[in-house]
Formats: structure tokens, sequence, C-alpha cells
């Protein structure tokens, strides 16, 4: 199940206390501001949830599926998230059987 915009700020503001208004904005600001970090080459590390940072990607050599044509594909820089620990463990927890 996906979340959209609308559920994700709901959820937030009845978890946070905060205005569904307050909340939206929040969420803006936060887009933002993890936007710009990584255009000027930071990565944002939250403790217990993980870190956005920029994945480097040589130019290389690749083959267009289409045409089998081979092509350059140039470098560029992709945004990755790398899960904390906190959270691995959170979504990965295993199911205990009663005895």
């Amino acid at each position: 199940m996906k979340i959209n915009r609308g559920e994700l700020v709901t959820r937030i503001a009845n978890e946070s206390g905060l205005t569904k208004g307050n909340t939206d904005i929040f969420i803006d600001a936060f887009v933002e501001v993890v936007s710009k970090a990584l255009e000027n080459d930071e990565s944002v590390f939250m403790l217990n949830f993980g870190t956005f940072e920029l994945k480097k990607k040589k130019e290389r050599i690749g083959t267009n599926p289409r045409t089998s044509e081979k092509m350059t594909i140039p470098a560029h820089n992709l945004p990755y998230f790398k899960p904390g620990s906190t959270l691995k463990e959170r979504v990965n927890k295993e199911t205990k059987l009663s005895n």
C-alpha cells in the first residue's frame, strides 16, 4: 500500500498534534532543506532513521535495449536514502512464536 501526501499529512498531524496546515508547511520545508543540502553535495543524517546522500555515478557505456546500439551514459548524481540500523530493525522484526 502506498501513502499519498494527503494521508502522510493526516498521519503526521495526528501523531504530532500539529494542524494539517502546519504539517503541510513542515513537509514542504523538510523536502526543500534536504533537496538543497543534496544540491550542495551535503548529506543529511537523522539519528535512528537514516541518511540522505548522493551517489555519484561515473560515465559509462550502455546499450539501448530497443536498438542494441551502444551509447554513452553521462556521469550523474542520484539521490539515495541509506536507512539507519534502528529503522532496519523496525521494518525487519521477526515474528516471535509463542510456546
